[in-house]
């Protein structure tokens, strides 16, 4: 494994954020005088971008508090099916091990078609992704063009806490507070209700889980 400190320490210096707890409910004219603007959503469903970097607010907001997890069925509507096809390729294992990409293909990294701050201004909405990236943006959050880096070295490896970008700024957690790749009916349906809730994408968020295999929700 290689040193997670340095690497974070190297990859950090040329970000900047500063939280502002009223960040969600300022005009248009006022987000763009700090820097931000209203642009396609992320697959959390937030709105509010980096006008230079096109980061997202919230994502970095929640990477920077060191969380990593996501529960599908309140990811953006543009994003669930997509992600859950992108998270069949993956071999999950217990935390601290790698997790392979199941593909014959020799070219690595993959790429895949995903919704990014581009799709606003794009005819298909989506464009060619890092594959790595495309699973960092789900289970970190949306990093515009930041790029990603895999700690372990491991080409075919989608752990995602074997993948950090500019924004972690200190070592990942040694586990995922929440993982949940299955569709449930009715939590799509708190979703489709509450839309417009940018808190909703980190609802339920359990510490601690031991290991993924062991989540009932996790896919074999």
């Amino acid at each position: 494994m290689a040193n997670l400190h340095r690497i974070s320490q190297s990859l950090s210096y040329e970000t900047n954020f500063r939280y502002d707890p009223g960040m969600a409910t300022k005009s248009e004219e006022e987000l763009k005088a700090l820097g931000f603007y209203q642009g396609f959503p992320c697959a959390h469903g937030h709105t509010i971008r980096s006008l230079e970097k096109h980061w997202c607010y919230f994502c970095v907001q929640k990477i920077l508090s060191n969380t990593c997890g996501f529960d599908i069925n309140y990811l953006h509507s543009s994003y669930k099916w997509k992600y859950q096809k992108l998270w069949r390729l993956v071999e999950i294992n217990s935390f601290k091990e790698c997790w392979e990409i199941k593909s014959d293909s020799v070219y690595l990294p993959e790429r895949v078609k995903m919704p990014s701050y581009r799709s606003e201004y794009s005819r298909d909405l989506c464009e060619n992704m890092n594959l790595h990236k495309a699973i960092y943006q789900c289970a970190w959050g949306d990093i515009g063009k930041y790029r990603v880096t895999k700690t372990c070295g491991n080409s075919r490896c989608a752990n995602p806490l074997h993948l950090i970008s500019s924004w972690n700024r200190t070592l990942p957690p040694k586990t995922i507070n929440q993982m949940i790749l299955d569709f449930d009916a009715q939590k799509l349906m708190v979703y489709a209700n509450n839309k417009e809730d940018i808190d909703l994408s980190m609802q339920g968020m359990k510490m601690n889980i031991a290991n993924p295999l062991e989540h009932k929700n996790i896919a074999e």
